[in-house]
Order: C-alpha cells, then structure tokens, then sequence
C-alpha cells in the first residue's frame, strides 16, 4: 500500500517536476540554504514584477503583448521545469511576462464586465500582499 491514496489512484507521474530530480543536489543558481525571509522576498519582488507587467500591458492595449506573454511564458514554464538549475533566472522574466498577459486579459475582460478586473486584480495582490505581510511578521 502507497503512503498517499492518490498514487494508488493514479499511480507514479512522469511529469519531471514531481521526479525526485529536485533532491539532488543540481548546482542551482544561488544554492545556499532558503530561509523563509529570503523566500518572502523573492515572492514579494515576483510579485511585483508580474504587477509592473500587468500595468504596461493594461495601458498600452497591444494584442501582441497579451499572446506574447502568455507564449513565451508557457516556454518558460516548460523550460524551468526540465532544467531547474536556471529558475533563478527564468522567474523574473516569467513573472514579467505572465504579468503582460495578466493584464491584456483583465482588460479584455473589464471592457466586457465593467468593474470585474480591477476587483479581482486589487483583491488578488491585496491578499497575496497580507499573505507576505504575514509570513515576515509572524512566523519564524
């Protein structure tokens, strides 16, 4: 019997990001020990990276830059996820341009359903920013 009932459901996954290629020691970009200040930090800065993206493509409405995104984010995703070595220095770029499509799509659909966009953006970075808040307060 498996320790989770989900791999006696689906069995094992040949997905490389659920391989057990991550417990090796792979010579990452930037390999000393993570700590949850410095975690905080590199999500906090993604963060804003996805939010200045989001700005450029919200006031330049460029089709291009919303499949653009949204393209070369995918390949990024895939990419990182066969050579994790080089996260460190794929992250930024995708949080940037998974931003531009973020933010062609909320316009897009804003234009459609007035009012919708800014709420759920405000409340996403509005929670994403308590989540950080939080974790650099008060757990240690």
């Amino acid at each position: 019997m498996a320790r989770h009932a989900a791999l006696e459901t689906f069995g094992r996954s040949g997905n490389p990001v659920f391989g057990n290629k991550f417990n090796k020691s792979q010579g990452f970009v930037g390999s000393e020990r993570m700590t949850l200040d410095g975690t905080v930090n590199k999500t906090g800065a993604l963060l804003g990276l996805c939010f200045f993206g989001a700005i450029i493509s919200w006031n330049i409405p460029n089709p291009f830059l919303m499949v653009g995104g949204a393209l070369v984010g995918f390949c990024l995703a895939i990419y990182t996820s066969f050579v994790p070595r080089n996260a460190g220095i794929t992250a930024p770029i995708y949080a940037f341009v998974k931003g531009l499509f973020l933010g062609g799509i909320s316009l897009v659909l804003e234009i459609q359903y007035p009012g919708i966009a800014i709420q759920a953006i405000g409340l996403t970075f509005w929670d994403a920013r308590l989540i950080i808040i939080f974790l650099q307060k008060w757990i240690d």
